[in-house]
């Protein structure tokens, strides 16, 4: 079989070096071509005017959100103009408002944009940075994450063509949604670490709480990290399986330790989650028609919605707390904004409930989503400034169920 090696040899630390050399070269050249990407097409919406907190951080020195009722301050933050002139911003107090949901539940990117723009000047285009670091992190990720079932060879062309594909540059000017990414692949490698360091319990408590502070920060930058704590335990319950709970100690400290750094990283931002937050009105949204193509599924009898829209999902909402106004354990008010409490109440009730009727049609959905990823049966979307060769080689790489047959074979190398 072939192994490849540092210099010759067949040392840990040897594949170590190399892997680390590999990831670094990744995450560089990664972030050349982000960078170069974004500086072509820009950015694309991000709800923009949710980084009012940076503008006024960068301005003031204060971390306060502001009204969008002077031009200057909403024509930037609505994309219309590239920059912001500090000396255009409104005295205090009449224009200074309270952060909203949305604001906190994003705070740490928006932080993270404060930062730059209090460096940089406060301009879109000073963001690219975070865009190209955030890939960057992502496909060195890919890499390690590979490295886990994987060769070299396979791990570095598996991560080059996920930095080469039509879906990563389109996502990538999207930062909000973008963002995501290195967090969710930062806790997956860090779970794959886990299964490895079974035999070294220090080792393996110290990356549970590593994972913790990953997800923490994740769910500072979007709600999604919250499917960390799930897949954490589930790794926890497999380790002991494949220990038969010999290591019963071990797991009980890591999954306190995960709870601890995760709640301490993610503090300054749980508030803005009592009542479900946006969890719960995201979630909806994805039960909507529009997704049952992309997941192969027929149209069933029922559903709650045609239309993938923030404000039909409302309506639904609305209607939804009408019909259970006054029964126990419901909110009594049911008037409330989408980022209201009341509201996030609701929805997260909503869809329990749905959940709740029907059991199977939600696990369809999580098998069918399991089985699109597996089978690389991704969209063949077209994306501005993308060179047409790319396309030509993804088309030549990509086919139904390739994905098993790539696995299978990689591991006879």
């Amino acid at each position: 079989m072939l192994r490849w090696t540092a210099a010759g040899t067949g040392s840990a630390i040897g594949r170590k070096r190399v892997d680390g050399i590999i990831a670094l070269v990744l995450f560089v050249s990664s972030f050349s071509l982000a960078l170069g990407h974004l500086e072509k097409v820009g950015w694309g919406s991000f709800y923009q005017q949710t980084f009012a907190p940076a503008l006024a951080w960068a301005c003031t020195g204060k971390f306060e959100s502001l009204a969008l009722d002077k031009p200057a301050v909403r024509d930037f933050l609505s994309g219309t103009t590239p920059s912001f002139n500090c000396s255009d911003l409104p005295a205090p107090p009449a224009d200074r408002v309270p952060l909203y949901s949305l604001q906190y539940q994003t705070l740490y990117l928006i932080a993270a944009a404060a930062g730059i723009w209090a460096v940089a000047g406060v301009k879109w285009t000073a963001l690219f940075i975070i865009g190209a670091l955030l890939a960057a992190a992502m496909n060195a990720l890919i890499y390690g994450i590979c490295r886990l079932f994987v060769g070299i060879p396979w791990a570095a062309a598996a991560t080059i063509l996920a930095t080469l594909s039509p879906l990563n540059a389109a996502m990538l000017p999207e930062l909000r949604d973008y963002s995501k990414a290195p967090f969710v692949l930062g806790v997956i490698l860090l779970c794959g670490w886990l299964l490895k360091a079974i035999d070294g319990p220090r080792r393996f408590i110290g990356t549970a709480a590593v994972a913790g502070i990953v997800a923490g920060v994740g769910f500072g930058v979007r709600a999604d990290l919250s499917i960390a704590v799930p897949f954490f335990i589930i790794v926890l319950v497999l380790v002991l399986m494949i220990t038969r709970f010999r290591l019963y100690r071990e797991v009980l400290i890591a999954a306190v330790l995960f709870g601890v750094t995760i709640v301490a990283t993610a503090a300054p931002i749980l508030a803005a989650y009592r009542g479900g937050g946006i969890i719960g009105h995201v979630a909806l949204l994805g039960l909507t028609t529009p997704f049952n193509k992309p997941l192969g599924l027929a149209a069933a009898p029922y559903d709650i919605g045609h239309l993938y829209m923030d404000e039909s999902m409302y309506q639904f909402t609305q209607e939804f707390a009408l019909g259970h106004q006054g029964q126990a354990g419901a909110p009594q008010e049911i008037h409330d904004t989408p980022t209201g409490l009341v509201y996030a109440a609701y929805a997260l009730r909503a869809y329990l409930t749905y959940t709740a009727h029907f059991p199977a049609d939600m696990l369809v959905r999580a098998y069918s989503a399991v089985s699109q990823v597996i089978s690389l049966d991704l969209d063949d979307g077209r994306v501005p400034a993308f060179p047409e060769f790319l396309y030509r080689l993804r088309n030549a790489l990509v086919w139904h169920g390739a994905a098993l047959i790539f696995f299978a074979s990689s591991r006879l190398l």
